[in-house]
């Protein structure tokens, strides 16, 4: 495998540095917020939110030691409208999602809902953005508008990406180089990595592989499967030939890398909570392309709706502008400090030079990120894995060909069809996507 390592890094590196200095350079330059720009807002402002534990009552933004962006702008945004209150109030699909659907009045201003959330539950309660981001014109042009598309609802904006927590892979240098690996490069592909796990296995040396649905998306995709169509028919799709194939090549990998011997990569989400990432000397790559080049990588994503029933719809959209910021890279400054904030890395990695770097390559990754296929409701598990059936890592590496893959495959679909929260209920038309 071709091995562009130690100067990725270094030019790694040098990006990191390059954005610390101009995001200082931009808070400089951010005008006070006292200052009056001839508009002025008043009342509460209800913000729905997705957060983990659940809080029972209605809160307000708060400061803490961690100064994190969520509360902090929310903080910011009242210091320049003095007359507005935020209150934040816990949404999740086991809790009151159901019953803020039946009294729709009740609803917060702003809501945060994942796509399938948006799109087969809750859509005829929401306003489309299409107008409001036509009269932006390029406030959020690049990057951030891709991610903005990847959530569409038949080709319509309903929702402001706020968190997407893509696959990464993080990986020990030193370990490589001790067993003659070579480093991950950028654009390195599936093929590539699948020759790093059996040269790490015939040395004893491990690789985790995620062995959830939605986790391992992005290596079916890029192998030639799919889990479902654009209207989310699971059956056909995730029991086709093409799929039950990837499966089976995915499954030889999954087999290959298990070992008691120590772990030389991990492929989870940017926020996942390995035991030894703050003390270690972890570096981080982008999750591998498919043969042709194509990237397939998939995200947990949530974005802001705003509510039909709203009396606040020009402050809702005010506050979701002042958060996201002028450009696309504040966006993309933002959505990423958020989902890692979001998920403790902020807390668990402290201000090491590995969380900006982490943050650099979790934003690389959102940007070509489509949303996972069964990221479907919010329940009160940060996983959101549980939510659809699934299979015992034992039980996927039994699928030794794609004949043993497509006959549970089959079962699998079914179950999914009559389990999976959302999914006997379809609306009809197609989820916008990052095919990307």
């Amino acid at each position: 495998m071709e091995s562009g390592g130690p100067m990725m890094m270094r030019t790694l590196r040098l990006v990191v540095l390059f954005s610390l200095l101009l995001l200082t350079a931009c808070q400089a330059a951010r005008p006070d917020p006292a200052v009056d720009e001839g508009k002025s807002y008043t009342g509460t402002l209800r913000i729905g939110t997705h957060v983990f534990p659940p809080k029972p009552k209605p809160y307000v933004p708060a400061s803490n030691i961690y100064k994190e962006v969520w509360n902090e702008r929310a903080l910011a945004f009242m210091e320049k409208y003095p007359g507005v209150q935020i209150e934040f109030v816990s949404v999740d699909y086991n809790r009151n999602f159901g019953e803020l659907l039946e009294n729709p009045e009740e609803m917060p201003d702003i809501v945060e809902l994942t796509l399938k959330e948006a799109w087969l539950a809750a859509l005829e309660h929401l306003d489309s953005l299409a107008g409001r981001l036509e009269e932006e014109g390029d406030r959020w042009e690049g990057e951030y508008r891709n991610v903005i598309k990847a959530m569409e609802i038949n080709g319509e904006p309903y929702l402001l990406p706020v968190k997407s927590d893509p696959m990464i892979v993080f990986y020990k240098p030193d370990l490589l180089a001790a067993n003659q690996v070579p480093e991950p490069r950028d654009r390195w592909t599936i093929g590539e990595f699948e020759e790093t796990v059996r040269l790490l296995s015939s040395r004893g040396v491990g690789v985790w592989l995620p062995d959830t649905l939605n986790a391992m998306e992005p290596f079916i995709r890029g192998l030639g499967g799919e889990y479902a169509s654009s209207d989310l028919r699971v059956s056909g799709f995730l029991d086709s030939d093409a799929t039950a194939n990837a499966f089976a090549l995915y499954a030889a990998m999954l087999r290959d890398s298990r070992t008691a011997g120590e772990h030389a990569m991990y492929v989870v989400r940017s926020t996942a909570a390995i035991h030894d990432l703050a003390n270690t000397n972890y570096s981080i790559a982008p999750f591998p392309a498919a043969a042709d080049g194509v990237r397939h990588n998939v995200s947990l994503m949530t974005g802001l709706a705003i509510s039909k029933h709203s009396k606040q719809k020009e402050l809702a959209w005010e506050y979701m502008k002042f958060l996201l910021g002028e450009s696309s890279d504040e966006a993309m400054e933002f959505i990423a400090t958020h989902t890692l904030e979001s998920g403790g890395v902020n807390q668990r990695i402290g201000e090491k030079p590995l969380y900006e770097e982490l943050k650099q390559w979790t934003k690389h990754e959102i940007s070509i990120s489509r949303p996972a296929t069964f990221d479907l409701v919010w329940y009160n598990d940060p996983s959101r894995d549980n939510i659809v059936p699934q299979r015992t890592r034992e039980q996927l590496e039994l699928y030794t060909d794609a004949e043993s893959a497509k006959t549970d495959l089959q079962l699998w679909a079914r179950e999914i069809e009559t389990k999976a929260p959302l999914l006997s209920s379809l609306a009809n038309g197609a989820a916008g996507g990052n095919d990307g």
